[in-house]
Formats: structure tokens, sequence, C-alpha cells
């Protein structure tokens, strides 16, 4: 196993991690979302609330001597701790079989922010929309500099928000988008009814009303006040590096979601940190299956390389 920082000409902060060893990529991620949830409760107890601007973007790569499918490129910071463990979970599943990239890409603007300022038609809606996608843009041509400029890759942007954005993002060509809203809404084609909890900005915009329209399946949004208490429990908790005070606040948002859709088939976790706080929160059992859209399109892209396997 070997770790160092890659020789490249790159932006100040941002110079790789590289591993050539996926048990020990996969290490290195745990350990810094350790340092970041440290990092971040130290700031709580001082009275500041860490959000994702509050970290310097950063670089993981798993570089394996030997690989058989094509670069994976991801692009988180959005909040942190989730591409921390969006690339973990990436090495776990590809192991040594290809280059993962995960770009930390933290300094993009808060992504429900500005949606809501283009929704309500501010004077600099513009601006700040171009904002969020010159960082996302900047983010994506880091990921594909530091994985080779290949010829093919695959990209997952670990945040559904930043989703809205990406109809104005430069995708390298030959680079296939997984675009988690639309793998999480075919995952649930045969279901009736699915909620979707979600923060402000993937609710407002329809991401998944309208992807799971496609498939017929109706969407069913939670109340306002329910949306209030899960950008709480994120912002205050998650970000903030409060994880306790998120666990104890989610179980009643679920159970109050019971009880407004017990007959629903599912529940979409629409914003990424959902799973990482049920993870802090393991006694808590709705009455529908969690669909997690990181892991939903983990595992198209396993079986598309499972099928590639069976035709070579």
């Amino acid at each position: 196993m070997t770790a160092h920082k890659a020789k490249r000409h790159l932006p100040p902060k941002t110079h790789p991690w590289q591993f050539d060893d996926h048990e020990a990529a996969r290490r290195a991620a745990m350990d810094a979302e350790k340092a970041l949830l440290t990092a971040a409760a130290t700031q709580s107890l001082l009275g500041r609330h860490s959000k994702d601007q509050s970290f310097a973007d950063e670089v993981f790569v798993l570089s394996p001597h030997r690989v058989s499918a094509p670069p994976l490129l991801l692009i988180g910071g959005m909040g942190p701790q989730v591409g921390l463990r969006g690339f973990a979970a990436a090495c776990d599943c590809f192991g040594s079989s290809r280059k993962i990239v995960l770009v930390q890409a933290c300094s993009v603007p808060d992504r429900s922010v500005a949606v809501r300022v283009e929704l309500a038609g501010e004077p600099h809606a513009a601006a700040t929309r171009r904002q969020v996608v010159t960082a996302l843009n900047a983010a994506v041509d880091l990921a594909w500099q530091v994985a080779g400029e290949p010829e093919t890759a695959t990209l997952v942007v670990l945040c559904n928000t930043a989703h809205h954005f990406l109809k104005d993002i430069r995708i390298p060509a030959q680079t296939r988008l997984v675009n988690l809203v639309d793998t999480a809404a075919r995952h649930c084609r045969d279901m009736s009814d699915v909620i979707v909890l979600s923060t402000f900005g993937t609710r407002a915009t329809g991401l998944y009303s309208h992807s799971l329209a496609r498939w017929n399946v109706r969407c069913l949004t939670p109340s306002e006040d329910a949306e209030a208490l899960l950008m709480d429990i994120v912002y205050r908790g998650v970000k903030a590096g409060n994880l306790d005070y998120a666990a104890t606040q989610l179980p009643s948002l679920l159970k109050a979601l019971a009880q407004w859709a017990p007959q629903a088939d599912g529940m979409i976790c629409g914003c990424t940190e959902i799973p990482l706080l049920l993870q802090h929160a393991p006694g808590i059992t709705p009455p529908w299956p969690l669909i997690d859209p990181l892991s939903c399109a983990m595992r198209e892209l396993q079986q598309a390389r499972f099928r590639t396997d069976l035709q070579s």
C-alpha cells in the first residue's frame, strides 16, 4: 500500500491523496470523515455552525495498478461527509477494478439558496446560479484531469439538488453521467406511491416528481413543516458535526411521515445526508423500504460491469 501526494499542476489545496489499494483508500476516507466531524463539533462548541464551505476542497484517488473498467469520477463535498462516504462505498463496490476519483468540492455555493433566489426572481439570481455552475464545472474538470483525461469515464454528482444545475455543466465527451434522481426513480418503477424526503432545493425544482412521473409513480411530498425539520437536522446536525442532535430529531420526523402516508410503497432519501443519519440511528424501523439513490447508482454500475464481464 502506498499513499502519497500526486505530482500534478493543480489548484492550491487540491493535490490528490493517492492510493493503490482500495482498503487503504477506504480507511483514509473514513479517517478523513472522523477528522471532519471533530472539526465541525469543535466549531459548534464555539458557537459557530460549520457548513460545506467551511472546509477546503480536497481530492482522493484510488489508482490501482491494473484496472478493467473506466474511471469513476465522484463530485462530492456537498456535504463533505457524504462525499467521503460515497468514495468509501465505491471502493467497497469496485475494489481494485477501476480508478476512482473523488473531488470534495466543498466550495460549491449552497444549492438550495441558489434555487430559492432563482424561484423568487431575485435580481442576483442569474449571478448566483452562475457561481454554482462555475464551481461544479471546475470540479468536473478537475476530476477528469486527475483521472488522466480518460477517453471514457463515469460521473456521479453526490448531491441531489446539484442535479438541477447539471444541464449547464460541461461534461467531457464519452463520459457517462449517472443521474442519482433518475436511478432512484427507476428503482421505484414497480411502486405506486413513494414519499420523497428532501431539502427545499430538491423539492422546489421538482426533480423527483418529474422523474417518478415517467414511471407512473406518484410522488408524495411531505409538508413544509416536515421539510423544515429535515433542513434543521441537516444543517444544525449533519453539517455542523452534531450527529447526536440529528439522530434524536430524525425518529419523530419519520414517525410523522409514517402516520401521514402509511400506504406508501417506499421513501426515497432525497437528500444524500439522510442515509448517513440512519447509520447513526440504527433503532429506527420505518414501515416502508428506504431508497438510497447512491446505493441504487452503485448497484446499477456493478450490474453493468457484471454484464460487461459476461460478454467479454
